[in-house]
């Protein structure tokens, strides 16, 4: 790699709370008080992609996070998946909030609507989120995404997720963290050689590792682009403690990301050159958890539908064995690449 487009990143990524008498006598808000005062982490997902908790109430938190390049996609701006993740995070924690000692969610759908780019120039944007109703199986939450610096809406969501008790054993994290460093390459360069080709054409080069991947994938451990066809795509991703949330899954977030990139890639496969995409809406339904029993998962994506100006298409998430764990739909606008 040319070093002088070569970028790195180094960071620790902890275990939160692993002990299970910890956890039985901590109330939601107080567990997420106790991340706040800094007598906890957060989930190592949310210390992979650079976010923090602000604020913490009955009902409603605060997370934040400033856009950095390694959060971009192939196209020159910060991929979905950042805030995806942002609004996971921060949906599932306000209905945590308001729940008692012993009782944990876990997210079964996440609907984005996407407003407005985020980039290394957007600054700190806050995402604010709101339990709408906590009952004994089901919570919900709505949320939005603000800058800090223009007041903008930078995109709103919501989530359903379902309560349960958080039995022994359950919490099955590892002991330890760990050190991670990744590098990327400047993100910028694919962007300018992705104005020049086809989108499939563009796709390939990835897989066949002529174009350097996004920023994205380096801080995921995505395994790259496995297939590549007319209206089709395959995304696979490597499993590793750095994804996970603070019961001992995968995060939400790492779904929600994977799932935007088969998705959009799948659009991008029929787009003409000189014609680029961007999320407008994504909406992921989780059907069953993804533990660290499972090395690698797989997003497999097809079109539905590509017009002039929007386009559709849908996805499902499964392991090596076809066993689906979530499944996914997009709409994105297309339009021409302004060079």
């Amino acid at each position: 790699m040319n070093p002088t487009t070569t970028r790195s990143r180094t960071y620790d990524w902890k275990v939160p709370v692993t002990d299970w008498e910890t956890r039985q006598h901590l109330d939601g808000r107080a567990y997420l008080q106790s991340v706040l005062d800094g007598e906890n982490v957060s989930s190592p997902m949310v210390q992979t992609m650079g976010i923090e908790l602000a604020e913490v109430d009955d009902g409603r938190v605060v997370y934040t996070v400033e856009p950095a390049e390694y959060h971009y996609n192939p196209i020159g701006v910060v991929h979905g998946g950042l805030a995806a993740t942002l609004f996971d995070t921060a949906l599932g924690s306000a209905v945590i909030s308001k729940l008692p000692a012993g009782q944990v969610c876990m997210t079964v759908q996440l609907h984005v609507h996407y407003l407005r780019a985020l980039t290394m120039t957007t600054g700190k944007v806050r995402c604010e989120a709101t339990a709408v109703h906590v009952g004994r199986m089901l919570g919900t939450a709505e949320a939005k995404i603000i800058g800090e610096n223009d007041g903008k809406v930078y995109g709103h969501a919501s989530a359903t997720c379902v309560v349960m008790p958080v039995r022994q054993g359950d919490l099955n994290l590892p002991s330890t963290g760990d050190t991670r460093t990744f590098t990327w390459e400047d993100p910028m360069i694919g962007a300018q050689k992705a104005m020049q080709m086809k989108g499939i054409d563009y796709l390939r080069a990835i897989a066949n590792a002529e174009i350097p991947p996004p920023p994205i994938a380096k801080i995921l451990g995505m395994s790259g682009i496995h297939q590549v066809e007319d209206g089709k795509v395959r995304f696979g991703t490597d499993l590793g403690g750095w994804q996970m949330n603070t019961v001992g899954i995968i995060h939400g977030g790492l779904t929600a990301t994977l799932c935007d990139s088969a998705l959009g890639c799948a659009i991008q496969t029929v787009l003409p050159e000189g014609m680029a995409y961007t999320t407008t809406e994504l909406n992921v339904n989780f059907v069953r958890p993804i533990t660290l029993d499972l090395p690698k998962l797989y997003a497999d994506a097809t079109v539905l539908h590509a017009g002039s100006r929007i386009a559709t298409a849908e996805a499902k998430v499964v392991d090596d064995e076809g066993t689906l764990y979530s499944h996914s739909t997009t709409t994105c606008f297309v339009f021409p690449i302004r060079r």
